[in-house]
């Protein structure tokens, strides 16, 4: 009995020493490593009338790169709620996993173990029917789902509520101690309307789930509105085509909103209008100034002409003035002759007179 007691003794020391010499280093023991798997970056969510898509790639790697992914689930969680002006705080994984709706589960099938070089290649199976993990998706799938709106998805839920209330709540009651120390004074606010809330969004997100069972938030949450009515479906495509070339016309439902920008053709096209319109009015500008320079050059040949006519006549009087003031001096001359001879003829007959 004392050798098997101090067997069971040799055996306990041994298992309580094993962990010594089984680790290099001290301290107590660590949970194993939990991989996670690497989140999306090509997250697309679009709403079409009452269709929400959602569309991604599975990973295929974990978020320290490590491969292949660590990946055995990809739940699709959703929950509509109205913003609020001042926006409440961003729920953690947990608590929106709590308030939101689960869309969509998608199994993930597990990686192909990696072949031994050595051994030789297996025979292919006998034709069956495959197996339940080859319909499951694999690693680097894309995947697309859809979502159909109804009444109770669009019903917006409050998960701040309560912890709103209580935030109320503590306010009020500092409030009242504020007021009990310090004497009421009068409260000067301006009157405004109280802030409304934003429309209704539905927000998705995507959660990994690990191989052992681990979750973590695969991407970007992406909301879509949903107060917001879509536009009337176009009316049908009417498709003329050739040997070359194929043209799909269509009527925009009324009430649509066009883009500010048109296509690119005709963008162009509307440059190259552009251009030649102001080509042309360049060219009228020209036209305009060569014609007011030629007008000028005939005002300025009509002046010239009219100021030679104006010193042709001012010549002209000059010599008729010069002619007349000459014409009355010989007038007045041969008046003076005139009287001359007749004084003459005067004095002559006098002297006659005299001697007589």
């Amino acid at each position: 009995m004392t050798v098997r007691g101090r067997r069971n003794v040799s055996a306990i020391g041994l298992l309580a020493a094993a962990p010594l010499w089984g680790c290099g280093m001290k301290g107590p023991p660590r949970a194993p490593l939990e991989l996670a798997p690497a989140p999306v970056t090509d997250l697309v969510v679009q709403r079409v009338g009452d269709e929400v898509s959602i569309g991604f790639t599975l990973p295929t790697a974990n978020d320290d790169r490590s491969e292949p992914a660590s990946l055995e689930r990809v739940d699709v969680y959703a929950m509509t709620t109205r913003p609020r002006l001042v926006p409440d705080r961003t729920l953690d994984l947990e608590e929106f996993q709590e308030a939101a709706t689960l869309v969509a589960s998608i199994d993930v099938a597990p990686p192909p173990e990696p072949e031994d070089e050595d051994e030789p290649p297996a025979e292919p199976p006998p034709a069956e029917e495959p197996p339940v993990e080859d319909a499951l998706a694999r690693q680097g799938d894309p995947i697309l789902l859809t979502e159909v709106l109804t009444p109770e998805t669009a019903a917006p839920v409050d998960p701040w509520e309560e912890e709103r209330r209580r935030r109320e709540e503590a306010q009020a009651e500092d409030e009242d101690e504020e007021d009990a120390e310090e004497p009421e004074r009068p409260v000067r606010a301006p009157l405004m309307t109280p802030p409304s809330p934003g429309p209704v969004q539905r927000e998705y997100v995507l959660v990994h789930v690990s191989t052992r069972g681990g979750e973590s938030e695969g991407g970007d949450r992406i909301a879509v509105p949903l107060g917001v009515r879509p536009p009337e479906p176009p009316s049908a495509p009417t498709v003329v085509y050739t040997e070359t070339e194929a043209e799909v016309t269509w009527d925009l439902p009324p009430g649509v909103r066009e883009a500010v920008q048109g296509p690119a053709a005709a963008v162009a096209d509307e440059a190259a209008a552009a251009d030649e319109a102001a080509a042309d009015e360049v060219a009228a500008d020209e036209v305009t100034a060569d014609a007011v320079a030629a007008g000028e050059t005939a005002a300025d040949e009509v002046a010239a002409a009219v100021a030679d006519e104006a010193a042709a006549a001012d010549e002209a009087a000059a010599d008729e003035v010069a002619a007349d003031e000459a014409a009355t001096n010989e007038a007045d001359e041969a008046a003076a002759d005139e009287a001359a001879s007749a004084d003459e003829a005067a004095s002559a007959d006098e002297a006659a007179s005299a001697d007589e």
